[in-house]
């Protein structure tokens, strides 16, 4: 038996599985949900699947009920796996940590009314802020005045925020001892800091120029301290140049340590009780970041007795990316698996305990499963190698554990796993805290694919282009790569079409220079990025004319309006600010729409064509400054004339319609929040803070053809494509981009204050926060090499390197330590100047020469795994099926472990029906006789449900049946028109050849009642695809092996449509169930064709008329 074949079949084992590139561990795992449905029923309300996203959920819950609606099985859908799969969980583990603290957080004393809030949300802040008006004073010590005069409040406030993201229950962090016993030591320095004035007198050197650099910094070492020793205000640290000798190099960051350190621990101890304060407003308020959902789902389980209920349900774990959950999350699903009397987060112990060996301390055999590949964790400020690989050695070494590994890959064909697996054991040689490497078998080998090198040229001698800095030769390689893609197009990449390629790039600041590039060679692409509106051209416009109508002397500003709306060159602009006539002039800002309202002329204005702008855009900001706020965002657009500046950028026709499409909400959003009575600095400031947000765009939303899929390495992680290109291997990746002083260093499973520390800038940092930021500089590269690994194998077919090796080696940026090159080569390579795509074992091909692949053959097959026997030839009992029922209600009517078959000479077992499915009172927001046709929807379906279509023959067992349902009907006299409307439409349909029909169906075992279903629907435009849930009434396949469904229909009252007037008056005709639930009939069509169903026909029963209405 293989490793994927253990893990479908020993149900009762705890797993560690490394699951490899596309490697088929969803199908497995959705297998072994299937195999638990079968097996063990019962399990299934109390398994929970914990994936990394929604996506990822989505996409196992509609495969989940996809594979059990192909069975034709009774066993598949039987009460016990319904009532299952309506309990079952499959979601983020912030979903499932929400779901823990609404149904249980009022034993800890935190109400059930819950909202997830944003990070970035400043109403959340400036309420607690509020709520703690007049506290502060009395609560805060009498140290953190001296710390503001380094480092001011709202900086501490802004690290707390920083803090608040992270998964830590800061309100036990504050009341541990080490905490305490740190901020005692601090509030002790803080009381006796001062700085020496003399501690760099006596500091001298023979050269003339190096003693005057020494005496000038002795001059501003006196100062600061002099300005610390008066006690108050703000103290401002010189920024030191490194001059004044070696010695002064030394000397200056060794006097200033002390001193700085004690004043950036008092800050960020100050920072933690901020972050604990806040943290538990928001606990208290209900209004939780994801980070609380996980924080407050832990806290559950320090109540004993609430942890002993929770530890007794029996939940069953299965952890999909366990390689990027953190240490919080990790301790609550595995807390869930052990045993109820075991202490409380025993295991797997310290790092440095032996607690994990402790069988009673273990989880449950069969209760914990986690799989992971450890050469794909790609989010370090979340996760650690470390910590994974801490619970996988632990779990694989408890009773019942065991590691398996999953190496078949079903995506990359051999052309990419041979590349892959001989680059690739260099790179992942599980030195230096790196992980080791798993080989990829290919799944088929009939169609080779490839892995192809393109190399980037140089400039002719002649041109014009410069390559002087990294982002020249950025924008000289992605124009190349366009055109060339233009010239092959997408089948020379084994592509069908354009869709099929990924431009996956290393950092996310290089690709709007992509973007861009494949715009003007009128390439179909689409931008995928974490700050879409900041990519977007109408966005960032409209941002920057509202930026200087608020602040006129901006000079980057205006420059940037300048440079991007009206396209004036550098070298211009560059002549405006510099060729004057003199001295004093030279030093006057010119960029500024102050003070030229009168069209006075300036010096600079003999410059063509920037004096008139800034005359005409000044005197456009004096004519909005009195305008309502949409009024003047309208003007602002109108005399720029941006509509049609923004048709003159590159792009198609309909690029071009997205950009006036985005203008367009713009400026409604203008509207509304001129209606919420908003002015335009509150709108600026939203349209500034949008810039960081991760919200729907316009780009897309008509979009018709393939496009090029551009996005980072990072934002590729689960996806897939025919052919995949990795550029600008050259260069060097620095993350981040620009960083805010003072930096928050706090790693993944922060316990002390130890663990952290605060940069105040580039070159001021506490002496832990240096220890902190070499040890993840390290990190960083260990990440990166893993980076390069997951874009890699992100690709079916062809793998495409750009080699820039040449285009990098020249001019001032040769030196790129952090390039991919550097990462791809493998830290023990002994010649660090090798290019390592010329290390592979075969030569990389420049053209494509592979068979390209059919339709059919482009995307590989998943790992055939049959997760339910084949439906036996002899007829089969059906078990007494009950009503639909939501989960709440599921609950009050426990159903039984595994109800006896039915039989037709058994008589049949009546459940009674809950009261709580026919409500007494009308619902909110319904009127009485709205309520009365729920009620009744309700009880028809309930009854058709449970009918005994075995038995149907039977007139007397029928009766019998008849006679109870009607009884079930809540307290209604015999008399009143709901029952006899059930009377009527009872007698209807057994008087229909509907029931042999079904009953001929249900002998032989094919009939499915209730099935839960999910389908993804794609979203228009390319936009996010979602889920849609439902239920199909009744199902069968015929021995054609064409699908039948039908739907039940108790709409009553209303008008006889035009044609059926021979029916009884009131009572709506067969048209109108054609036209209102066709659409309705459509999804459950589409349902079973994307699983690959032939449908037959499709049809309701009205229970009014009586009839089979086909649709």
């Amino acid at each position: 038996m293989n490793d994927r074949d253990r893990f479908l079949e020993e149900l009762d084992a705890n797993f560690s599985v490394r699951a490899a590139a596309g490697t088929g561990k969803t199908t497995s795992l959705v297998a072994r949900i299937a195999r638990i449905a079968e097996r063990h029923p019962e399990r299934l309300a109390k398994l929970v699947v914990v994936t990394y996203t929604h996506r990822a959920a989505d996409e196992m819950r509609v495969r989940l009920r996809g594979d059990l609606l192909k069975q034709g099985g009774a066993a598949a859908h039987s009460p016990l796996v319904r009532h299952g799969l309506s309990q079952l969980f499959i979601g983020t583990i912030h979903a499932f940590c929400l779901k823990l603290v609404r149904e249980y957080g009022l034993w800890i004393g935190y109400g059930a009314e819950i909202t997830a809030e944003a990070h970035d949300d400043p109403r959340l802040l400036r309420d607690f802020e509020k709520s703690r008006q007049g506290q502060d004073g009395e609560t805060a010590p009498a140290w953190r005045e001296t710390v503001h005069r380094l480092v001011p409040a709202r900086q501490v406030t802004a690290l707390a925020k920083h803090l608040g993201e992270k998964s830590v229950d800061w309100g036990r962090f504050i009341a541990a001892p080490a905490f305490l016993e740190r901020e005692a030591a601090t509030a002790a320095r803080l009381a006796r800091l001062r700085l020496d004035p003399a501690a760099l007198d006596d500091l001298t050197h023979k050269r003339a120029d190096t003693q005057a650099n020494i005496e000038r910094w002795q001059r501003h070492w006196r100062a600061l301290a002099a300005s610390w020793e008066k006690g108050n205000g703000f103290v401002a640290v010189p920024k030191y140049d490194n001059k004044g000798g070696t010695e002064l190099k030394d000397r200056w960051p060794e006097a200033l340590a002390p001193w700085l350190d004690a004043l950036l621990d008092g800050a960020l101890l100050a920072a933690v009780r901020e972050a604990a304060a806040f943290q538990e407003f928001r606990l208290r308020t209900g209004r939780l970041f994801f980070s609380d959902q996980i924080v407050l789902a832990r806290r559950l389980f320090e109540e004993p007795s609430l942890r002993t209920l929770l530890l007794g349900e029996g939940y069953h774990l299965l952890l999909d990316e366990a390689q990027d959950t953190d240490p919080l999350q990790f301790e609550i699903l595995v807390e869930l698996s052990r045993p109820p009397g075991s202490a409380p987060f025993a295991w797997p112990g310290k790092p440095d305990s032996h607690s994990d060996r402790d069988a009673a301390a273990a989880p449950i055999p069969g209760r914990f499963i986690m799989v992971g590949d450890a050469q794909q964790a790609i989010y370090r400020d979340r996760a650690t190698h470390a910590l994974y690989l801490r619970y996988h050695e632990a779990l694989v070494a408890s009773p019942g554990g065991a590691e398996l590994t999953f190496a078949e890959t079903y995506r990359c064909r051999p052309g990419v796993t041979a590349f892959v697996n001989d680059r690739f054991p260099h790179v992942l040689d599980g030195r230096d805290g790196q992980t080791h490497f798993v080989p990829l078998v290919p799944a088929r080998n009939d169609l080779p694919g490839a892995t192809l090198r393109w190399r980037v040229p140089l400039p002719d001698s002649d041109s014009s282009i410069p390559l002087g800095n990294a982002d020249e030769k950025t924008e000289w390689e992605a124009r190349w790569l366009a055109r060339r893609l233009k010239e092959c197009g997408p089948r020379a990449l084994g592509a069908p079409h354009w869709g099929e390629v990924a431009l996956l790039c290393p950092a996310r600041k290089w690709l709007a220079q992509c973007r861009q590039a494949l715009l003007e060679e009128g390439l179909p692409v689409r931008l995928h990025t974490d700050r879409p509106r900041a990519e977007r051209p109408e966005y960032l416009w409209l941002t920057a004319l509202l930026t200087i109508h608020l602040e006129p002397t901006n000079a980057f500003e205006i420059v940037g309006v300048l440079r991007e709306l009206y396209g004036i060159d550098d070298d211009l602009l560059f002549a405006y600010r510099h060729d004057t006539p003199g001295e004093k002039e030279k030093k006057k800002n010119p960029f500024t729409l102050r003070g030229r309202e009168n069209g006075t002329p300036s010096l600079f204005d003999s410059i063509d064509p920037i004096g008139p702008l800034l005359d005409s855009l000044s005197r456009c900001r004096e004519a909005a400054v009195d305008l309502p706020l949409a009024e003047a965002v309208a003007l602002w657009v109108e005399r720029t004339e941006l509509r049609q500046r923004l048709l003159r950028l590159p792009g198609g026709e309909e690029e071009k319609a997205n950009r006036l499409r985005g203008l367009d909400s713009l400026l409604l959003a203008a509207h509304a929040a001129q209606g919420e009575e908003r002015d335009l600095r509150d709108f600026h400031r939203e349209l500034l803070r949008g810039l960081d947000r991760n919200a729907p765009v316009w780009e897309g939303a008509a979009a018709s053809e393939p496009r090029i899929e551009l996005m980072t390495m990072k934002k590729a992680k689960g996806l897939q494509w025919n052919a995949v290109i990795i550029p600008f291997m050259g260069r060097g990746t620095v993350e981040g981009g620009q960083t805010d002083y003072p930096k928050l260093l706090c790693p993944p499973g922060v316990e002390s204050p130890d663990d952290m520390g605060i940069a105040y800038s580039p070159t001021m940092k506490m002496t832990r926060a240096r220890e902190l930021d070499a040890r993840d500089d390290a990190e960083e590269t260990l990440e990166r090499e893993r980076l390069l690994y997951v874009a890699a194998t992100r690709a079916r077919y062809t793998l495409l390197w750009i080699d820039d090796e040449a285009l990098w080696k020249e001019g001032k940026t040769r030196k790129q330590p952090r390039s991919g090159y550097e990462a791809i080569r493998g830290r023990s390579y002994p010649d660090p100047e090798a290019n390592p795509l010329d290390l592979s074992a075969e030569a990389l091909a420049e053209t494509f020469t592979s068979p390209f692949p059919t339709e059919a053959e482009a995307a590989l097959p998943a790992p055939r795994i049959d997760p339910w026997p084949a439906a036996p030839a002899a007829p089969l009992r059906l078990p007494a099926l009950r009503g639909k029922k939501t989960p709440s209600q599921h609950d009050e009517v426990p159903l039984p472990p595994d109800p006896d078959g039915e039989t037709p000479d058994l008589p049949l077992p009546i459940p009674t029906m809950k009261s709580s499915l026919l409500p007494r009172r009308p619902w909110a927001g319904q009127d009485e006789e709205g309520s009365e046709a729920i009620r009744y929807g309700l009880w028809w379906h309930d009854i058709v449900h449970r009918w005994p279509w075995i038995a149907n023959a039977d007139t007397r067992k029928i009766d019998a049946y008849c006679q109870a349902i009607l009884a079930e009907l809540p307290e209604l006299p015999s008399t009143s028109p709901l029952r006899e409307r059930g009377e009527r439409e009872l007698a209807l349909f057994r008087a229909s050849p509907l029931p042999a029909r079904l009953a001929a169906v249900a002998a032989a075992g094919g009939l499915l009642q209730e099935t839960p279903y999910s389908r993804l629907v794609p979203g228009e435009g390319g936009s996010v695809a979602t889920v849609e849930d439902g239920i199909l009434d009744l199902a069968w396949r015929d021995e054609a092996g064409l699908w039948h469904i039908l739907d039940w229909k108790t709409d009553q009252a209303g008008p006889a449509l035009p044609g059926n007037e021979s029916h009884e008056k009131g009572v709506r005709g067969p048209d109108h169930f054609r036209q209102r639930y066709a659409d309705q009939l459509q999804a459950y069509r589409l349902t079973l064709a994307d699983l690959g169903l032939p449908v037959g026909t499709c049809s309701i029963y009205s229970t009014a008329l009586g009839i089979e209405i086909a649709v």
